[in-house]
């Protein structure tokens, strides 16, 4: 029988050959290409037992072996979350974190907090994610290591342009990208996707392409596998948002492929789910569907709640245009109870829309007239950019001038809706939609509900209307 003191030196000894085993694996990573492969086939035979050793090692709890398990979690900061599912990291990493001292585990609690934001941006917990990067920026500057600086930045740019703060978003990775003409670094690399993808938003195309090209070309030099899958993904995207489907395609079919031996089920799901996009976007609903119901159990498995919310809503859209209008309402209506679930206001006010939209086509005007009363207050009531509200002001127009309401309001809504179609994508549909159908009377509603009247309907409206001029 040992000891405990001898099982004690035993852990010890196993935590010190897995530092040197980790450190090793992570080099192996860095150099790109099928090692990189390697490196993560071997992570995933080993995970359980180091994430076992690592606990057993906090809870010995000397200096020694608190050690010993910063240096675990540290040597694989490169490839933590590249397979490992994020939930599967949180218990190590905080209780790491409780045992680390303020004063002389610095660096070891730099790389700590950095973790723990990109575990919880991966987790949906975007709180918890802004206050593990805030800790880990200041921390960061005070010892003066500028790749957790830009990293940061890089992170929070990717995250406010998923929220549309698309010039908050601009300043923090033009920081970072700074002067372009010689060849670009991985940050940099990461910095140029960012400001690609705030050029689609603002239908600069061709620029966006240009910027994700840089990225490719710097990744597929770099031999960077993981990031290639990325970079190929959203630049079929770019080509796919231009309306040049066809040329979109082949650029997932590639990021596939690639992702055949990388093994992410997290970048598997997002590929198939851009698939089912772009094929919405054409016109081809059913293989929409297909590719949708592919990409959810590697959504689900992944963990993803953003991903899963976007493969459910591909989904949804493809009912939605085959005229399956129960199946698409049932889908938009969960939607809307799981994007409040996990606060992403911006999706939450687009399912919203998209379930008025799917009673308005399927001229059911009343359904959709009872949902802008339910939801429409609440809508005023979030933050939400000028894209999603405007569809909401769309949506109320048509849906008014399906339940023939007439009022000055009416037209003044109608006006401004008319007078910004250049600026929204939906916007001319909408108003044909609103014109055909001529609203010449009153709705007189039955219901034996108190809540909102037609008048009332207007008047947030108008609200609404009122929000996107001061904002804009």
């Amino acid at each position: 029988m040992f000891s405990h003191s001898a099982l004690q030196q035993i852990q010890r000894d196993l935590g010190q050959y897995f530092v040197a085993y980790l450190s090793q694996l992570t080099e192996t990573y860095r150099q790109r290409g099928e090692a990189s492969i390697i490196a993560l086939d071997d992570l995933d035979k080993e995970w359980d037992q180091i994430r076992q050793l690592g606990l057993e090692l906090l809870a010995a709890g000397s200096r020694e072996d608190i050690d010993l398990c910063a240096g675990l979690v540290q040597s694989l900061e490169p490839i933590w979350l590249v397979r490992i599912h994020p939930r599967d990291t949180l218990e190590l990493l905080e209780k790491l974190l409780n045992h680390l001292s303020h004063q002389d585990q610095r660096l070891a609690r730099l790389s700590i907090l950095f973790l723990l934001g990109e575990v919880h941006r991966h987790l949906s917990d975007y709180q918890l994610m802004r206050d593990y990067f805030k800790l880990a920026d200041e921390l960061a500057e005070q010892l003066g290591r500028v790749w957790y600086t830009r990293q940061i930045a890089i992170k929070l740019a990717h995250q406010l342009t998923e929220e549309s703060y698309l010039d908050e978003a601009l300043a923090k990775a033009s920081w970072v990208i700074g002067d372009t003409t010689q060849l670009i670094d991985d940050q940099q690399a990461e910095a140029a996707i960012i400001i690609g993808f705030i050029q689609v938003q603002q239908h600069n195309y061709d620029t966006a392409i240009h910027y994700y090209q840089r990225a490719l070309d710097h990744f597929t030099r770099q031999n960077d596998l993981v990031t290639k899958i990325r970079t190929l993904t959203i630049m079929g995207n770019a080509y796919s948002t231009k309306g040049d489907y066809r040329s979109a395609e082949p650029y997932y079919i590639r990021a596939l492929s690639v992702n055949q031996g990388v093994k992410s089920k997290y970048h598997q799901a997002n590929i198939l789910y851009n698939l089912a996009l772009n094929a919405n976007r054409w016109g081809a609903y059913e293989e929409a569907q297909y590719y949708a119901n592919q990409a959810l159990p590697d959504a689900l498995t992944a963990g993803n709640a953003r991903l899963i919310a976007r493969v459910k809503n591909a989904v949804a859209i493809a009912h939605l245009r085959l005229g399956r209008y129960d199946l698409a309402s049932n889908l938009f209506q969960e939607l809307t109870s799981y994007t409040r679930k996990y606060a992403y206001d911006n999706s939450w006010v687009h399912a919203i829309a998209n379930l008025v939209q799917t009673w308005n086509t399927a001229e059911v005007y009343e359904r959709a007239f009872h949902a802008l009363r339910k939801y429409l207050p609440e809508v005023l009531d979030v933050h939400s950019n000028n894209r999603s509200r405007f569809r909401v002001v769309s949506l109320g127009v048509w849906t008014l001038a399906g339940v023939n309401a007439m009022s000055s309001n009416y037209y003044r809504l109608f006006g401004f809706v008319q007078a910004h179609t250049e600026m929204h994508w939906e916007a001319p549909t909408i108003l044909a939609k609103a014109k055909a159908l001529r609203p010449d009377s009153a709705l007189n509603a039955q219901s034996t509900e108190p809540p909102l009247t037609t008048e009332d309907a207007l008047q947030l409206l108008a609200k609404v209307v009122e929000n996107l001029v001061y904002e804009e």
